[in-house]
């Protein structure tokens, strides 16, 4: 079966920008410390204060950030481009996104009005145990994105992502996205979108793909 397939990584979101800016500031803290960027301490300070600012609560299932929604109408018109230029791509008959909400805004700017837009698990982020790769209350997404279909999701069931019981590591996330297939192998459509997260399509790419 010859299909093609879309893939995009969600635009900038909140959580992007405070974890950029705790590990400029901590990188700063362990050189004033007199610690080499390639030190074991240099990594362990960084990454220590990365985390502790991702266990905000405040930062469950963040939205795009303006930054990223800019990003994702630039790549919006970059897709128009390639649709409609001399060696056009076809245009998605579905799109497939991540229940969490910095995806479902991306779809939504990417694909406005798309008549199939589904919902699949599948394509969440590894599950970090960290508010930001948690979903918020899907019903409450639901009512956001009504032109979404949350109901016919259809990933393998299984141990839902989207519980904070349910970490992942890297092989966990890769064995997950090799089921993607399955799911497209079910749709009927030719071509189809994928709006997802950098670390479900790195360990696509470097698993499946």
């Amino acid at each position: 079966i010859h299909k093609t397939v879309i893939f995009v990584r969600h635009g900038q979101a909140v959580h992007n920008i405070v974890e950029e800016r705790v590990k400029e500031q901590a990188s700063r803290a362990a050189e004033a410390c007199g610690y080499a960027k390639d030190s074991t301490q240099f990594q362990a300070l960084v990454k220590e204060a990365r985390l502790e600012a991702l266990r905000d609560e405040a930062l469950r299932d963040a939205a795009l950030s303006e930054l990223g929604k800019a990003q994702v109408l630039d790549a919006k018109h970059r897709l128009e481009h390639m649709i409609d230029g001399p060696r056009p791509l076809p245009q998605p008959t579905a799109v497939l996104v991540s229940p969490l909400f910095r995806t479902l805004q991306t779809a939504s700017i990417l694909f406005p009005e798309h008549p199939k837009m589904q919902v699949s698990r599948v394509l969440c982020e590894r599950n970090t145990g960290l508010p930001c790769d948690l979903c918020s209350d899907q019903s409450r997404a639901a009512h956001s994105f009504p032109h979404i279909d949350f109901d016919h999701d259809l990933s393998p069931q299984s141990c839902s992502v989207c519980s904070s019981e349910c970490k992942e590591d890297a092989l966990d996330v890769r064995c997950r996205s090799a089921s993607l297939a399955k799911v497209l192998q079910r749709m009927e459509d030719q071509t189809i979108a994928v709006v997802s997260h950098k670390g479900f399509l790195r360990e696509l790419e470097r698993g499946p793909l």
